[in-house]
């Protein structure tokens, strides 16, 4: 963010935190970012998430591309879906869909459709491999497909009739629009917020109501360093917390604040008193920009949808001295916080 206040003194820091716990009682949310130049973007729309979903997804992007995209019957259905556009293997990759008042490439949108299945595919292998965690209704309901469908060419051919609802209708004669396009914004068919605090990369971003926890997570290796000199985190010396609070809500936010549910164990999110923010628009934000949003993205929005502030604080022998103390005092460490089997090393990829 271009906006933020930088703490450099351990007084400055226990104001600070002080002045956090009475913003939680207003409804604000804390996060921490070990490294002051991360995103608040959820971890499935990094960069670096992209290589490991097709490593786990079995199908190479050059079977997907040779049997699914350039398929003879993936253009019998887009020539149907546009009429009398003939759709070839040699010319889709420049055909442009009209959305109201954006364009969005149809190669992309296809491509997104593979997203779509690649993610829904680990979703539901997680759950798969979990089922103890939910309850028996909830794994009933999701049976309904198997794994198997998110990996046939049958389902992205049913994920492809969407584009009926994205295409503008026109009359012939007046030229007035006969529909409303419109994206459907569902990314996820499954639960993502277990899988979200046990190490699958989700469209959630992890928060807490507890600033003192955000700060945990934010130097890790820290807080459970024995001298306050080990600082060997990234090479910014910098930390960063965040605080935000929901503004606004309905249909047509972009930017969500939710609980986990309560109807999933989920024993991370109660020890790290978890939220999550979702934003609920990134399918129309991806296929229109063509790159997954993060929070920064919505910056018009901010006072008025939602309140987003950043702290950076500077790590030296006072900082980190008090940080360790704290942290301490409040018994916030990797037992307490349901992370006793992993390394901290920096800011933990399970809040991340």
């Amino acid at each position: 963010m271009s906006n933020f206040q930088i703490i450099k003194t351990k007084n400055e820091l226990d104001r600070l935190l002080q002045d956090f716990l009475k913003k939680r009682d207003e409804g604000f949310v804390f996060r921490g970012h070990a490294d002051f130049s991360w995103e608040l973007k959820p971890k499935l729309f990094r960069d670096s998430e992209v290589v490991k979903s097709w490593e786990s997804y079995g199908l190479s992007k050059k079977h997907i591309a040779e049997n699914w995209i350039e398929n003879k019957n993936t253009f019998i259905t887009l020539s149907y879906i546009f009429g009398s556009q003939n759709l070839t293997k040699t010319n889709y990759k420049s055909a442009l869909i009209p959305y109201k008042d954006q364009i969005i490439p149809l190669a992309r949108l296809l491509w997104f459709y593979v997203d779509i299945m690649k993610y829904n595919y680990n979703l539901y292998k997680y759950i798969n491999e979990n089922k103890s965690y939910y309850e028996e209704e909830y794994l009933k309901q999701i049976t309904v497909r198997s794994l198997d469908d998110w990996i046939s060419y049958d389902t992205f051919l049913r994920l492809l009739e969407e584009i009926l609802y994205l295409v503008e209708r026109r009359d012939v004669y007046t030229n007035n629009l006969l529909n409303n396009p419109e994206i459907f914004e569902d990314i996820a068919a499954y639960d993502e917020t277990r899988p979200q605090h046990y190490d699958m990369a989700t469209s959630a971003l992890d928060w807490t109501y507890n600033p003192f926890i955000a700060l945990f997570f934010a130097c890790g290796s820290l807080a459970n360093a024995n001298s306050s000199r080990a600082i060997v985190i990234y090479p910014s010396t910098q930390i960063s917390l965040f605080l935000y609070k929901q503004i606004s809500t309905g249909d047509n936010v972009s930017v969500i604040l939710k609980k986990p549910s309560e109807t999933i164990v989920n024993d991370r999110a109660k020890r790290q008193e978890g939220v999550f923010t979702w934003m609920p628009k990134a399918r129309s934000f991806y296929l229109t920009k063509g790159n997954y949003p993060k929070l920064e993205d919505y910056r018009e929005l901010i006072n008025k949808e939602f309140i987003l502030e950043e702290y950076r604080i500077e790590i030296n022998d006072e900082t980190a001295t008090y940080i360790q103390e704290k942290l301490k005092e409040r018994n916030i460490n990797d037992k307490t916080m349901g992370l006793e089997e992993r390394v901290l090393s920096g800011c933990l990829d399970a809040c991340q």
